[in-house]
């Protein structure tokens, strides 16, 4: 269990700021509950993005992935379909849709990201562990099919709405 974190039978409570934090590909991430923390059905991370930064077109195949923007202006492709998504938006990815997203604004922008089941926040701390710069795409790759997911191109005839 994180520092800071109280957990019983009743739940989870974290204070403000709380979490493990992490940093992947530039960007830091805490964690705010794991499998190990809920017992399986959902990880809970909170991610800030600098401007330009985000997660390339990719699938999960055993994940489902929400999304609840913080703070900025991000730009999700979700299958076919184009949203720019400001504070305040919510995204639901169901498994097997491809999809990505980028921080299209000029300032830092914060994403609450819930992963079911939980235990996906395991692909977050590999990534956190791989070395400064661009990652060895054949590293990079590996790490992808270890969570049962890949990078993928998005499909023609993306809709932005």
């Amino acid at each position: 269990m994180q520092e800071g974190k109280s957990s019983s039978l009743d739940g989870i409570v974290l204070p403000p700021g709380g979490g493990k934090v992490i940093h992947v590909l530039g960007n830091p991430w805490a964690i705010k509950a794991g499998r190990e923390d809920t017992g399986g059905p959902i990880a809970v991370l909170e991610g800030e993005f600098r401007p330009k930064s985000g997660a390339p077109a990719h699938v999960h195949r055993q994940h489902e992935e929400a999304f609840y923007v913080l703070e900025g202006e991000f730009l999700f492709h979700l299958g076919t379909q184009t949203v720019m998504a400001t504070a305040g938006t919510f995204v639901f990815v169901p498994r097997d849709v491809p999809h990505a997203f980028e921080n299209v604004g000029n300032q830092p922008g914060r994403i609450l990201g819930m992963m079911t089941p939980g235990g996906y926040e395991q692909f977050f701390e590999e990534l956190a562990h791989l070395p400064p710069g661009p990652p060895d795409p054949a590293t990079f790759q590996k790490i992808f099919e270890k969570y049962d997911q890949e990078v993928v191109e998005l499909p023609k005839g993306v809709e932005r709405k």
